[in-house]
């Protein structure tokens, strides 16, 4: 159990790090006002920031070839499971509308999908490497940036585990929906 223990508090340890010391390819910044934006969902109806005003967003970028973002699609589910409607959970992608449908219907990813927006997402953000995750507060500023939920594998008592940084997200999501 001791073992257990310090695997998961190491693991945390190495995900704090690794969010603060995010690779510098986005546009924007941890404080930084998120830009406005105005994109289709797969059924077709517009999302605007304008809209998202007063409410914590939740951003993942990803596309569908993307093993890691396939990978973290089961936790995504699960904190947005978690958090509900207290929480916008936007999945924004550069694959096509009808990609993403079939995708999805596959491999179910309850965020709502906003496709095809290749330039909001590489040269509004910036956007290099999936997947990303992106959190902006009430007043839309950016309070957390990450290189997707991460999985580890780990060996307890002679046993590989793999362990993710779930935890984690959802902790600093909490934190940023109490701001």
């Amino acid at each position: 159990m001791n073992k257990i223990l310090l695997y998961l508090f190491l693991f945390v340890q190495f995900s704090i790090c690794a969010q603060e010391s995010i690779d510098n390819t986005l546009n924007y910044k941890l404080g930084d006002v998120f830009p406005e934006f105005e994109l289709k969902t797969l059924d077709n109806k517009v999302i605007k920031s304008s809209d998202l005003k007063g409410k914590t967003i939740f951003i993942n970028t990803w596309f569908t070839a993307c093993q890691p973002c396939v990978r973290e699609i089961p936790e995504l589910n699960q904190l947005q499971y978690f958090f509900g409607d207290q929480v916008a959970f936007l999945a924004i992608s550069p694959d096509n509308p009808e990609k993403t449908k079939a995708f999805i219907k596959k491999h179910p990813f309850s965020f709502h999908h906003l496709p095809g927006n290749r330039p909001f997402l590489t040269k509004e953000i910036g956007v290099k490497y999936y997947p990303k995750i992106i959190i902006i507060n009430k007043k839309g500023i950016i309070r957390f940036i990450s290189d997707g939920i991460q999985f580890e594998e780990v060996i307890i008592d002679g046993e590989k585990k793999v362990v993710s940084e779930y935890a984690s997200v959802k902790k600093a999501l909490s934190k940023i929906i109490s701001e």
